[in-house]
């Protein structure tokens, strides 16, 4: 049961994209003045190759992307 567990929560994230009047490059949000412009949850599970790397853990962990 802790594995289903786990890998739910392996498999979703927010992600945040920020904005600002500054033509600086931020990294971080505490470099400047930014504003938080949307936000959302993205949720993995539903692709094919997280499906496939989720059923057979590695302790490294995995990439979900295209293979080079």
């Amino acid at each position: 049961m802790s594995h289903l567990i786990f890998s739910f929560l392996d498999s979703s994230f927010i992600a945040v994209l920020y904005t600002s009047d500054s033509d600086k490059i931020m990294r971080y949000t505490d470099e400047g003045e930014t504003a938080e412009l949307c936000k959302w949850t993205v949720n993995l599970s539903s692709l094919p190759t997280f499906q496939q790397n989720a059923a057979m853990p590695q302790p490294t962990g995995f990439y979900t992307g295209e293979k080079e």
